[in-house]
């Protein structure tokens, strides 16, 4: 079998609550791409919040487990989304860079919504508690984000899609 074409990596980037696993889905949906959702999979996996010590630590491993299989994914010519936030250029860049040594293209999705608004949807999302959620204080959300949060650049190289959310 020739394939005619490489697979692709969707990385999404965005606010916590901006809408990055609806993303995930209808991508997964709509062009079959294998999603992998990084809450979803640590809330399968531990019963901790992401500011608990042994988050961070376990959240890398679990990435890297994605990454395994993400990867035969790759090498089977399907698309995959990996769907966590790319909140930092560094960040971007890592993640590109171990898809494009896969032989793959890499599409960053930038769900561009409003500080205010995010957190808005963050509070109503932490009284739904919908599955594969996590609840998030929003005061250490604004924090973060307000001092972390890179949005991504079209002078980073990498093909950007923004969807601007409201």
């Amino acid at each position: 079998m020739t394939r005619t074409r490489r697979p692709t990596v969707h990385l999404l980037c965005g606010y916590a609550a901006s809408g990055k696993t609806t993303v995930a889905r209808r991508l997964s949906a709509d062009i079959g791409a294998v999603r992998f959702t990084l809450d979803e999979w640590m809330l399968s996996l531990y019963d901790w919040v992401p500011d608990d010590p042994e988050y961070g630590p376990a959240a890398e491993r679990a990435k890297e487990l994605i990454w395994s299989v993400a990867s035969q994914c790759l090498g089977l010519g399907l698309d995959v989304v990996l769907d966590w936030s790319q909140w930092s250029r560094e960040r971007r860049k890592a993640w590109s860079s171990r898809a494009t040594d896969a032989s793959a293209n890499v599409v960053i999705h930038y769900l561009e919504v409003p500080l205010d608004e995010a957190l808005r949807r963050l509070a109503a999302r932490n009284l739904e508690r919908p599955p594969g959620t996590h609840q998030l204080g929003i005061d250490e959300a604004r924090s973060f984000f307000e001092e972390y949060f890179e949005p991504p650049h079209i002078n980073e190289g990498l093909e950007l899609v923004i969807e601007r959310v409201t």
